[in-house]
């Protein structure tokens, strides 16, 4: 990490503030995972939210076409299907206003429209876009093209588009540009609503011909066999299906218009592309969501001639043609291969598809042989994410002009939030701002006020080194990069009231999946009633309520709001607040035993789900939040961060002792117990244990550890946590804590002993309590900022090695220039050698050995000493009132005390320290 000065400009001069931020990467690209926002202070921060979408499939605009709440049992034709507004552009170019819809939908009611316009504060247009198969229009049509509204002056035939029409008496006149549109609803300081839509780009790649048994695109084609087809197999079959991914993208009468999308030739939909032009004309924020949502059955191309190489080993006449290359940009990495694919992780967990049972397929479906691996993502390579994601971007530039590296396109989530180490380091390159996809909240401290703020993966990701120690393993981190952001995806938090109501339906979803959750899952879950916060979890795999729903929504809002107010993810798909969603997906063959039951058991509607989304934004409105886009919240993130100070006063901890190798239940060794000054290629080997904690210590006495900053440089394989060790027994064991997770290697064996992370300036208010807390004092759990003060009375800071629970482990780590900074809420404490003052030299006294009968104290100078023996419980064991002891050893009768960690509180007129001792 870069080393800066701080240059602040006033009036006629410039003056220049050293060491203000000499670890960060830069005033503006770094934050450390915490709690509270970057000054440490909550005092009028605003609280933001963001709606951050994806999978949308679906615009809801006046023409699409949707399966209503008659569907599926009205058996009708396609073209006589419901379609929004009543208006329809098919079979043949005719247009009525009097077309099926079953549901009454207008413009706006549902999906991306209802998204982007509706819930975002505008009053939705129930206008029409210009068309050429349209026979003709009347007068006072209104229709939209080229990004404005325009009204028929008179009576015109098939083909009369506004730049064509040129007559006084006749033709189009402008109404007004898209762009003039004003909302009626705004966030309580005049601001619009905004919001971040990702985009799976192959929704918007046009194709051709009208005739839908022969469709292609300039990706190309493929042939399905008898097995694509459920039985009994259906009279009409497709000679070509088209590789894109939309159900609403743009139909061309031929190539070269839906090359150049030439709109006198589109012949219908094209809504999807329209819908995300709307929405960068309204203020929001588009990022990309991969080309594909990289799904088993998403048929991705190989190579410019040579579509799908395994295809061979499908049954039937399956085959494909590709004029452009797909997974070849990256060398096949990810491309499926068999019906059951298998994925394993660096650490040896596998994950397994079984595509035909899993997605309901029949046996031998060439999808199973031309799309992506299950789980692909969490082991691609960099150079894997980097073509995937460069390949998407085509398609956003091409149809919007917008790119990461025009500085217009720079927000990523993957799908299925499939992320590793690897993506970070391709968003990097690539020049994206941040990632949204990475989750947290469901360690044991955490109860939704003290949710992390949006932070730089320079330390990692908190929430991954838990799911590491827990054995979740589930997403592949190791080595991240500098200065790319993340806002992460937070756990919704259900009121206690509604958790039972919650819990019933989650089983009968669980139940229709084939899984029963245990008892011991019920009772923990009902603890705490945290559920990852997308709208997928909380309405369909909880199945909450609409009622529940609300209270859940504004319960996780009112936590933040009462807490360290980080910026809230509402994370969401436009798919599910459509009756598309409701009666085609959750009812079809697949799903209508398991998520179908949110329906079946009217737990919830797409409606219903509408209705939440709009509660929480009148409720947090109402509250003060501010609706903003993922880059927008950023923004404000980064102009915190530039109010940062820090002390000017600077401390290297090795000036308080040596490193001091620990061992809590004894669990572990290290080939150095000792370091004088930085720890350097330590090497800690661990057995299997539920609870070890191991690392290097430095111990002092209090006032010795006053920071409101720290930094280090650290090279390691395991995750590690900085502790706080006070005299209070809380704080042994379960101390404030941080963790640093940017490792050389998924272990030791591939670890990089030569790469040094720089951890950046972190705050004191980053420190939480360990997370284990919440087990045995749940009135710690949550936010419990503490201040500078809190620093007068640390005795020890320990560097701690994070092992997995109940494996063996070696760590491998180095620890150099591990600095205090002081001062700037310190101002009149004398701390460090930085205030020009010298320090009282720490008198050396250490626990030379400890047994059930004896202590043996090492003391550097002789005098009149009280010795307390405390146990973890805090009980003070034995007690030495006014001992004459002598410099050098000295040995101090115990009686027979048990086992187990003890702290050893030695104090005269002079000092205190409190040390750590172990008896076997």
């Amino acid at each position: 990490m870069l080393k800066n000065t701080c240059l602040i400009g006033g009036g006629g001069g410039l003056a220049v503030i050293f060491a203000a931020v000499l670890s960060f990467a830069g005033p503006y690209d770094y934050a450390f995972p915490s709690p509270m926002p970057p000054t440490g202070d909550t005092a009028g921060v605003k609280q933001y939210v963001t709606f951050i979408w994806d999978d949308n499939s679906y615009s809801g605009k006046n023409g699409t076409n949707y399966e209503g709440s008659n569907f599926p049992t009205s058996n009708k034709a396609f073209a006589d299907n419901s379609w929004t507004g009543g208006l329809r552009l098919e079979a043949g170019g005719l247009y009525s206003k009097t077309s099926f819809n079953n549901d009454n939908l207008r413009e706006g009611d549902y999906g991306m429209a209802w998204a982007a316009k509706s819930l975002a504060g505008y009053e939705p247009l129930q206008t029409m876009y210009w068309n050429y198969l349209v026979e003709n229009w009347s007068t006072g049509d209104e229709v939209i093209y080229k990004d404005a509204i325009w009204r028929a002056k008179g009576w015109m035939s098939k083909g009369t588009s506004p730049e064509s029409s040129t007559e006084d008496y006749t033709g189009w006149e402008k109404v007004r540009d898209l762009s003039s549109i004003t909302p009626i609803k705004t966030n309580d300081d005049g601001s619009p609503i905004t919001m971040t839509f990702n985009v799976i780009t192959g929704l918007i790649v046009p194709s051709f011909p009208v005739n839908y048994l022969a469709r292609e695109s300039k990706y190309g084609y493929y042939v399905p066999n008898d097995e694509f087809y459920p039985l009994p197999l259906p009279q009409e079959r497709h000679q070509k299906i088209s590789i894109t991914w939309g159900r609403e993208y743009g139909i061309y009468t031929d190539a070269a218009a839906a090359n150049s999308k030439d709109q006198s030739k589109l012949a219908y939909f094209s809504f999807l592309e329209d819908v995300f032009r709307e929405t960068m004309q309204l203020g929001h924020e588009i990022g990309n969501h991969t080309i594909d949502h990289m799904e088993t059955n998403s048929p991705l191309p190989y190579a410019a001639g040579n579509a799908y190489p395994a295809i061979g080993n499908a049954p039937g006449n399956g085959s494909g043609t590709a004029y452009m290359d797909g997974f070849a940009k990256w060398n096949g990495e990810g491309m499926d291969n068999a019906e059951i694919d298998t994925v394993t992780l660096p650490s040896g967990k596998k994950f397994i598809t079984d595509e035909a049972k899993d997605f309901g397929q029949r046996k031998g479906n060439v999808w199973q042989y031309m799309g992506w691996k299950g789980y692909a993502g969490k082991v691609l390579s960099k150079n894997a994410w980097k073509g995937l994601i460069s390949l998407a971007e085509t398609e956003l530039t091409a149809a919007y002009d917008i790119s990461a590296q025009a500085k217009n396109c720079i927000a990523f989530r993957a799908p299925r939030l499939e992320v590793n180490s690897d993506l970070f380091w391709a968003l990097k390159d690539l020049g994206y701002l941040y990632d949204c996809g990475n989750e947290e909240g469901y360690e044991y401290n955490m109860d939704g006020t003290n949710h992390l703020w949006p932070y730089t993966t320079d330390n990692g990701s908190p929430n991954v080194a838990w799911q590491r120690a827990v054995g979740e393993d589930m997403s592949n981190f190791d080595s991240l990069p500098y200065g790319i952001w993340e806002i992460p995806v937070a756990v919704l938090i259900v009121p206690e009231l509604y958790r039972d109501g919650v819990w019933q339906n989650h089983k009968k979803v669980r139940a229709g999946e084939g899984d029963s959750p245990s008892d011991e899952e019920e009772v923990d879950w009902k603890k705490t009633g945290k559920i990852t916060g997308f709208d997928f979890n909380l309405f369909i795999l909880y199945g909450a309520s609409k009622e529940a729903a609300k209270a859940t929504m504004r319960y996780s809002l009112d936590q933040r709001m009462n807490g360290g107010k980080a910026p809230f993810q509402i994370g969401c798909h436009t798919d599910y607040f459509t009756p598309i969603y409701d009666n085609a997906t959750l009812l079809n063959d697949a799903n209508k035993k398991s998520y179908g039951l949110v329906i079946t058991e009217n737990m919830n509607s797409w409606s219903d789900r509408k209705d939440v989304w709009e509660d929480i934004r009148d409720y947090g409105i109402l509250n003060g939040a501010l609706f903003k886009s993922g880059k927008e919240t950023i923004e404000y993130v980064k102009e915190l961060v530039a109010k940062v100070k820090v002390g000017e006063d600077k401390k290297n901890i090795t000036d308080i002792g040596g490193w001091e190798f620990f061992s809590h239940e004894d669990k572990s060794t290290a080939i150095s117990d000792n370091f004088d000054g930085d720890i350097v290629n330590a090497e800690i080997n661990t057995e299997a244990s539920e609870t070890e904690v191991a690392g290097y210590a430095i111990y002092g006495d209090a006032g010795d550890f006053e920071f409101d900053h720290i930094s280090l440089s650290y090279s390691t394989s395991a995750p590690l946590t900085i502790r706080l060790i006070t005299d209070d027994p809380i704080d042994e064991a379960y101390p404030y804590e941080i963790t640093l997770g940017n490792l050389n290697g998924w272990d030791a064996s591939v670890a990089n002993m030569s790469r040094f992370v720089q951890s950046g300036q972190i705050p004191i208010s980053a420190f939480q309590r360990n997370q284990y807390v919440g087990a045995d004092h749940s009135s710690l759990v949550g936010l419990h900022a503490k201040g500078t003060d809190f620093t007068k009375d640390i005795i020890a800071i320990e560097v701690a090695v994070q092992v997995p629970e109940n494996k063996s482990q070696r760590t491998l780590l180095s620890i150099k220039d591990f600095t205090l900074y002081s001062g700037e809420q310190t101002q009149d404490i004398e701390v460090g050698i930085a205030t020009g003052k010298q320090k009282v030299a720490v008198q050396r006294i250490t626990v030379q050995a400890m047994s059930a009968n004896a202590l043996k104290l090492n003391l550097a100078a002789s005098g009149v000493y009280n010795v307390d023996v405390i146990g973890i419980n805090g009980r003070i064991i034995k007690s030495f009132k006014n001992e004459n002891l002598r410099a050098g050893l000295n040995t101090l009768s115990l009686g027979n005390v048990a086992k187990g960690m003890y702290m050893i509180r030695i104090h005269n007129k002079q000092m205190k320290t409190t040390l750590k001792s172990l008896v076997l």
